[in-house]
C-alpha cells in the first residue's frame, strides 16, 4: 500500500511534546501533554491518510520526506534532483509522529508490528511524505 501526504512535512517530532509538574501523594510527578504544534502536525498527517485496514502480521514501512528547497541552495544543487536533508529535525524523531498516525488510522494494531523500517529525509522539488507498507510475511 503506498500513501502519499501533500504539503512540506511538518518539522515538528513526537519528542516536542509539553511538560508539566502535578502534585502527587508525596511530591510532584511530571505531566506530558501535547503542544499546538504537535496537534497541528498530527492532525496535517491524519486528516490526508485514509482509513487502513490492520495489518495482522508483521510489516515493513518506507517513509520518504521531502521538504521544500531552501532559498539560499543554489540552483546548480536543485538541477541536480533531490539532495539529503541533513538539517534539523531528525529523520529518527520524525518517523515517530508518522508511525503513531498509522497506527490511530488502523494500519496495524500496535506500531510494535513494524519490524523493518526505511526513512529518507530529503530536500526536493514537490514537497511531501510518501509512505509505503508491505507485509512482511504475507498474511495481509
Amino acid at each position: 500500500m503506498k500513501i502519499y501526504i501533500e504539503g512540506q512535512p511538518p518539522t515538528v517530532t513526537a519528542q516536542m511534546k509539553g511538560a508539566r509538574c502535578v502534585p502527587h501523594a508525596g511530591g510532584m510527578i511530571p505531566r506530558f501533554y501535547k503542544t499546538k504544534n504537535y496537534k497541528a502536525a498530527e492532525q496535517h498527517y491524519l486528516s490526508q491518510m485514509p482509513q487502513g485496514v490492520p495489518a495482522r502480521g508483521p510489516v515493513g514501512v518506507r517513509i520518504r520526506m521531502s521538504y521544500a528547497w531552501r532559498a539560499s541552495e543554489p540552483k546548480k544543487n536543485r538541477a541536480q534532483g533531490a539532495m539529503p536533508k541533513v538539517t534539523r529535525p531528525d529523520v529518527d524523531n520524525s518517523v515517530k509522529i508518522i508511525l503513531d498516525c498509522l497506527t490511530k488510522k488502523c494500519y496495524w494494531g500496535d506500531d510494535a508490528q513494524v519490524t523493518e523500517l526505511t526513512a529518507v529525509k530529503e530536500f526536493a522539488d514537490t514537497p511531501g511524505v510518501e509512505i509505503h507498507i508491505w507485509s512482511i510475511d504475507g498474511q495481509n
